[in-house]
């Protein structure tokens, strides 16, 4: 029995329908049990699949209803084509009538328990998950089940304050302000999500609660974090920004240095666990985490769990970016169908009470103890009425086809969108984008990585530069840097990352402005654009976190030698990292960069690279969304065909977890009539 399955793995595997891991996943299962139900090997094995996928259970009927279909999706045609020899022999198991006989073969397992033992597998809801997934996966909804029970249902007490905090809108802005409104909720429990896109005063409100909470405990303990290197330098520049509005006296109470998830749990070298847990929790009253979509499951339990019991958290994010990296979309399942759910009479009375606000009840809207505590900020200062960025943005993420379309095409011109349709990325399209020569459309927006780059000096004295003077120097570099950036959907092929950084760099060389032979050994030269990829302890270095190569003076050899030069938001005293290449280990160069890596940052200027969805079966409404709202001034969307990217927002992406319908099942509340 135990040669069969293995062999027919083993043609899976060779047809590429799954991965050697997962095959190696049910040699496990079948060394703990080796007289194991086929059923439950098979079940086993795509558990482990589709956790590659980042999903973080497996539905069996989804399987035995459409096998060929359920292996199929997310595989580009070139997959499917390899899949053919095994064709027949996947379809041999469609059959949804015997859902009940797998489930039996489930209940009678060794392998498989409810989560009571130590079996490498839990069946629990319907749903087959590996045993660590569905630990992570209760410990985030009983964490936020006892957070929002705890709810404080006195009077508001805070009026006075919230009022200077939030003067007369001018121009005023119709309907409730919801700012506002998440800045009264915040000091009502013990946990709060905050959702809105960019530019919706995310960051702005943030800063709004802490000085409300400060006003009652001037002594709080407030700890900021975000998922990446990238995202907390971010987090950290718009606290102080967001200070300037506030008074001296409140300005000084409010914390400005963000940390990584990883430094603030306290990661241990090697191993997958954190010094700071349910056991020996942070030291913190108020614990704020930005970007909260790029959260993976197994994250969010660590992060839950070291967090006290009596402190506040509040996630913060844009619930319709893309799901994180890892398995899980954490965000996306506290805020599903977050349009159709709504606030309770009584809270309702509560929030117009404490705010002022005219605020109705939800009627025929879904009513949950979880919805009582999230607000959704809606209107966006970035992008107003005439910002094509936004425009696109909205369409996009309500599935408006033709007027995505209409924007992209021209029909509804907005000066900042650009649609450029071309059957690949050439060198001609690359020289326009990347150094604003030539541009097809007889343009440039910017000056693409020619900005940063003729800013670089044949070589660098630090004794000519004061520290402070360094500093601003530095700054400038970087933020030129992010002045533009190609981005696209796949890593591999003419459009994917790979390809387009080469060709990149051979068109920067051929202009002049980079030279790729100072060490052509290493590959490292002057202006290289690297990201790390690990996270490094040792430097300090977290996965996520953009570096640029600069030509320092080596005063001691006398020559030129190469340097990385990071952001280090947490040190204002030395507020940059300066590191030799050949201490980083786990770096990619990021003239281009996927979507996915450019969660957390912004540019003046994206390219959006979009192939053809056929080819790149990644692509969805959401990795759409998340690539047009990395722009802030310019946006360049470029593909094959506009009617391909029509097809693609319609791709709408979610992961199989059941996060979402524990919490709202669990916090249900008596729908208002």
């Amino acid at each position: 029995m135990s040669h069969e399955i293995l062999s027919l793995l083993d043609r899976w595997v060779e047809a590429h329908v799954i991965r050697p891991i997962d095959r190696g996943f049910a040699a496990f299962l079948l060394q703990q049990d080796p007289t194991g139900d086929l059923k439950v090997i098979l079940a086993g094995t795509l558990t482990s699949w589709r956790l590659g996928l980042g999903h973080v259970c497996l539905d069996p009927l989804e399987f035995l209803s459409d096998p060929v279909g359920f292996l199929q999706f997310g595989m580009s045609e070139d997959s499917q084509e390899a899949m053919d020899p095994v064709r027949s022999e996947v379809s041999s198991f469609k059959d949804p009538s015997k859902l009940s006989e797998w489930v039996q073969a489930f209940q009678a397992s060794k392998l498989i328990s409810q989560g009571t033992d130590g079996c490498p597998l839990v069946f629990d809801g319907g749903c087959l998950y590996l045993a660590r997934n569905w630990r992570h996966e209760q410990v985030v909804a009983q964490r936020i089940l006892e957070r929002i029970q705890e709810t404080d249902p006195s009077p508001f007490s805070e009026k006075a304050e919230l009022e200077r905090l939030f003067p007369p809108r001018n121009p005023p802005i119709p309907g409730p302000n919801h700012q506002k409104i998440a800045t009264a909720l915040a000091t009502r429990g013990k946990f709060l999500i905050l959702t809105g896109g960019p530019g919706t005063g995310k960051t702005f409100t943030v800063v709004r609660m802490l000085a409300l909470l400060l006003s009652k405990s001037p002594n709080l303990r407030i700890l900021l974090g975000a998922p990446t290197g990238k995202a907390a330098a971010r987090l950290t520049e718009s606290i102080m920004g967001s200070l300037k509005t506030l008074p001296e006296s409140i300005r000084e109470k409010i914390p400005t240095k963000a940390s990584t998830i990883h430094q603030m749990l306290g990661s241990r070298k090697n191993t997958r666990q954190f010094r700071h847990h349910a056991r020996n929790p942070l030291h913190a009253d108020v614990v704020v985490i930005d970007e909260a979509s790029m959260i993976d499951l197994e994250r969010m339990a660590a992060l839950m769990d070291a967090v006290p019991p009596s402190a506040r958290l509040i996630l913060v994010g844009d619930k319709d970016q893309l799901s994180s990296v890892e398995a899980g979309s954490v965000m996306g399942d506290l805020c599903r169908d977050l349009e159709m759910r709504g606030y309770s009479a009584e809270t309702t009375e509560w929030i117009q009470a404490a705010t002022g606000e005219n605020m109705k009840a939800a009627t025929g809207q879904r009513v949950d103890a979880l919805a009582q505590q999230t607000v959704m900020l809606r209107h966006s200062e970035r992008f107003a009425g005439h910002s094509g960025i936004g425009q696109l943005a909205e369409a996009v993420n309500f599935g408006d086809i033709p007027r995505a379309r209409a924007i992209l095409t021209g029909d509804a011109p907005y000066p900042d969108v650009r649609w450029i349709q071309t059957p690949g990325p050439g060198d001609r399209l690359l020289d326009a984008l990347c150094h604003g020569s030539g541009s097809p459309a007889e343009e440039s927006d910017t000056r693409g990585y020619r900005q940063y780059l003729e800013m670089i000096p044949d070589v660098i004295k630090t004794e000519d530069f004061t520290p402070e003077a360094l500093t601003i120097f530095f700054n400038q570099l970087l933020e030129a840097l992010g002045g533009f950036q190609v981005l696209s959907a796949v890593h591999e092929g003419p459009w994917g990352v790979e390809s387009l950084n080469l060709r990149i760099e051979r068109r920067l060389e051929k202009q002049g402005l980079i030279q790729t032979a100072m060490d052509p050994v290493s590959g490292w030269y002057a202006g290289r654009p690297v990201m790390v990829t690990r996270n490094d302890y040792e430097l300090g270095l977290m996965n996520g976190d953009v570096g640029m190569t600069l030509p320092f003076l080596d005063e001691r050899e006398g020559k030129i030698s190469l340097r990385v030069v990071f952001k280090h938001p947490e040190n204002t005293d030395t507020p940059f990292r300066i590191v030799l290449p050949g201490r980083l280990t786990e770096v990619e160069t990021v003239f281009a960069m996927t979507v996915h890596k450019s969660q957390g940052s912004e540019f003046g200027h994206v390219a959006l690279m979009l192939p053809n969805p056929s080819h790149a079966p990644v692509l969805s409404r959401e990795l759409v969304y998340t690539g047009i709202t990395r722009a802030r001034h310019h946006l360049t969307v470029i593909g094959e065909n506009v009617d391909e990217i029509s097809s693609t927002i319609n791709r709408k992406t979610r992961r199989s977890g059941r996060l979402g319908d524990l919490l709202q099942g669990w916090t249900k509340m008596k729908p208002e009539e």
